[in-house]
């Protein structure tokens, strides 16, 4: 049914920006000389074209807004006009709603460069359900979580975000790598909270040919599930009891197995499966570094028994043979003995130094394979701008 009062409320901040009148004066003078049929035409033309030009900014402005606190919390600092700019241009608006138990999840929006994806999945529970999370000490107490977070499937269960088969059968040559934060949408409601998803595309053997070229593309889709909503918290009473007594007086604690799964607990919120499909399109530009190899410092990590654990960590040189760039991320094709790590998010830092002098952090988070690793941004690259890659020794790349 027709609601005036709610057409209203919606439409009346729908205006077209002052380009949009002039783009339409423009039409008019050129059209002065159409029939009034035509001129009639052309003025319903531009008054949709006004209203949808509206409303794509107003929807444009809520996408802008989400991946742009998201990225100036990464980087610790506003974003310039030419990233917002990037963001808006190539950010995906898709709004698909499903509702279980109550329980809104809504897929909002994606963004890919070609290697590196984010997801914004927006939660909404129902009134009286509070998802602030609770922060103690700069540790954070709660967390909302789908159930099925970081699982590994086994026997037809889901993790929450996987490609379509084909991709993932293609030669065993790849993996993909998720990562998950929760932040705030900017309503001021206590009960409703967007999920931002990071997935990198790696190959587990750069020197290993493989059919795929864009495992972000618009052939391929990525399937989003679901399962079961979580607050993750901590037993702050069994905390008390054992720092006041094991553990009374000490600092640094080390707590047992034991009382480390006691200490962690779980509460299912909301039962029920959400299930998204969604493609990517476009991957958008790149640039190569590199010309010829390069030798540098990296943080190598060697097997050194049969055990899962054994391993050895050091800082040694390695021969990079491509560095390629990317509006969100950078690709690294290395050789050594052994994978590599380029940054380690305390001494060995990777930055992307731009014309003015600012700088952007790249983070390297190991999820590369053997003489391959993926490295993400902590805000958007303008690729024009960038005047030199900062090695964590010291080494500088121009731009070609």
């Amino acid at each position: 049914m027709f609601n005036e009062k709610e057409y209203r409320n919606t439409f009346s901040h729908v205006t077209a920006s002052p380009e949009a009148y002039r783009r339409v004066l423009r039409m008019a003078k050129r059209k002065h000389r159409a029939s009034m049929h035509r001129r009639t035409a052309i003025l319903i033309a531009a008054i949709i074209a006004m209203m949808g030009l509206a409303v794509t900014a107003f929807a444009s402005e809520f996408i802008q807004n989400w991946f742009v606190s998201f990225f100036a919390e990464k980087n610790d600092s506003a974003l310039t006009q030419e990233q917002v700019n990037y963001i808006e241009e190539n950010a995906q608006n898709i709004n698909e709603v499903q509702i279980q138990d109550n329980w809104n999840v809504e897929l909002k929006s994606a963004i890919t460069d070609g290697d590196v994806a984010y997801i914004v999945i927006g939660v909404t529970a129902p009134e009286g359900v509070s998802l602030e999370q609770r922060v103690v000490d700069g540790s954070i107490m709660d967390r909302f979580n789908p159930g099925n977070l970081f699982q590994i499937p086994e026997d037809g269960q889901k993790d929450v975000i996987s490609c379509s088969e084909g991709i993932a059968s293609v030669s065993g040559n790849y993996q993909y790598v998720q990562s998950f934060t929760m932040v705030e949408d900017g309503d001021g409601l206590p009960n409703t909270k967007n999920w931002v998803f990071t997935l990198e595309f790696c190959k587990f053997d750069a020197g290993k040919e493989t059919s795929i070229t864009e495992p972000f593309g618009s052939d391929i889709e990525w399937y989003i599930h679901i399962e079961d909503i979580i607050r993750e918290y901590e037993d702050e009473e069994y905390r008390q009891e054992l720092m006041n007594g094991k553990y009374a007086g000490q600092t640094d604690v080390m707590f047992t197995n034991e009382e480390t799964k006691r200490l962690q607990c779980e509460e299912i919120l909301a039962e029920g499966t959400w299930d998204f499909t969604v493609n990517f399109g476009e991957s958008g530009e790149c640039v190569e570094l590199l010309n010829q190899p390069i030798t540098t410092m990296a943080s190598i990590f060697r097997k050194t028994g049969p055990e899962i654990w054994d391993y050895e960590h050091v800082v040694d040189e390695v021969t990079v043979t491509s560095f390629v760039l990317r509006p969100l991320s950078a690709t690294i094709n290395y050789e050594c003995d052994g994978g590599a790590n380029f940054t380690d998010h305390k001494e060995m830092r990777m930055y992307v130094v731009m014309n003015d002098g600012s700088k952007i952090e790249l983070e390297d988070f190991g999820s590369g394979g053997v003489g391959f690793a993926v490295l993400t941004a902590k805000a958007p690259i303008i690729l024009e701008n960038v005047d030199y890659i900062l090695l964590a020794d010291g080494m500088r790349i121009d731009m070609p």
